[in-house]
């Protein structure tokens, strides 16, 4: 019982924690958190930092690599929008070097963009390139990776990796009603800020709901794994070295769909006498959004490229415009279940 409380205090006072002012966002964490539903607050709006109207001719879209095939659908969102829109698309791909990258933003300033997209290899290096970009008046709009601070983009779109995890927290607690929630949690790193935002967003979606509905929390966690790397082989080891020294768990949530997937045929083999939850907070892949049509997997966050590349479009022409936008814009938070997963899941998806 003693043990229970500490750990429902600490879970609390991480939640609080990360409420008062932890960082979200990209590869850098120079994001603020945002809201749960992935609003912005009044205080981070600010003037658009091209004045009056600007006409959108052609945008530059520098992706820090497309082998993935989550930068290959977000590069081709985005190209296909500027079609539909009649906007001249220009993409470059640097296969993850930052030299490269560096170049092919220089070389889309020469192409004549009024947008650049940049979904940069590194935080730290567009300083000097994005401040010649902001003097030459193009608009530059970083996607999936909040840069250094010193770094003048107009603007930021970043995955609501915090929200993602409240919602999907908030609906475990829907299903699983006041039974206690005892969960073998799996991040992918150490000291990962987006891994972070994920997995205090899922455990503060949980004790807020548990407070709203029952007026006191009962979540604990039982044991906590890193599978170095994002590495699902080392996820799904790691998770049966710990199911071969305890059952008693009923939930296993994870920072990233590619940990908790690979846990279900453990699970079936283990043939518990009860159900284990399946839930991460992101990243809604196309194999996981098919396993929670299934019955196979509970619920997840969407970290879409889809989505990312639409608010990245949306942001730039509102700057355009003259419109005041936030320095931070985060996608909506979505958790999919089997109640809405029809609307995300496509077949032919490439993630």
């Amino acid at each position: 019982m003693k043990k229970g409380m500490i750990c429902v205090m600490a879970v609390l006072l991480g939640a609080a924690m990360l409420f008062a002012g932890c960082s979200s966002g990209g590869d850098s964490g120079n994001a603020a958190a945002p809201a749960a539903q992935g609003e912005t607050s009044a205080e981070q709006e600010s003037v658009p930092a091209v004045q009056g109207a600007t006409t959108i001719g052609k945008v530059g879209i520098c992706m820090r690599e497309q082998k993935n095939p989550f930068y290959k659908v977000m590069n081709d969102v985005l190209v296909n929008l500027c079609k539909e829109k009649g906007y001249e698309a220009a993409t470059t791909d640097a296969n993850g070097d930052i030299q490269t990258q560096i170049g092919d933003f220089e070389n889309l300033m020469t192409q004549g963009c009024d947008v650049i997209i940049l979904n940069a290899a590194d935080p730290d290096s567009f300083i000097d390139v994005v401040t010649r970009a902001r003097e030459q008046g193009i608009i530059v709009i970083a996607v999936d990776n909040a840069l250094n601070t010193d770094t003048p983009v107009n603007a930021t779109v970043l995955t609501n990796n915090e929200g993602n995890g409240i919602e999907v927290g908030k609906w475990l607690v829907e299903q699983i009603g006041d039974e206690p929630i005892k969960a073998v949690v799996m991040s992918g790193e150490i000291g990962n800020i987006i891994g972070e935002d994920r997995r205090q967003g899922t455990f503060r979606g949980i004790t807020e709901a548990q407070l709203a509905k029952y007026g006191k929390t009962d979540f604990e966690v039982v044991y906590q794994l890193y599978f170095d790397g994002w590495q699902s082989d080392v996820a799904q080891r790691k998770f049966e070295d710990v199911a071969v020294s305890t059952q008693d768990f009923n939930c296993i949530i994870s920072e990233s769909d590619v940990a908790t997937m690979y846990c279900y045929e453990t699970l079936q083999a283990m043939n518990l006498p009860h159900k284990v939850w399946l839930i991460s907070a992101a990243d809604g892949e196309k194999n996981v959004l098919k396993a929670i049509q299934d019955g196979q997997y509970d619920a997840t966050g969407m970290n879409s490229p889809t989505m990312l590349g639409e608010k990245a479009i949306e942001v730039a022409e509102k700057i355009a415009n003259g419109e005041a936008v936030a320095q931070t814009t985060y996608t909506d938070a979505t958790c999919v279940t089997q109640e809405n997963v029809d609307q995300y899941y496509d077949p032919d998806a490439l993630f």
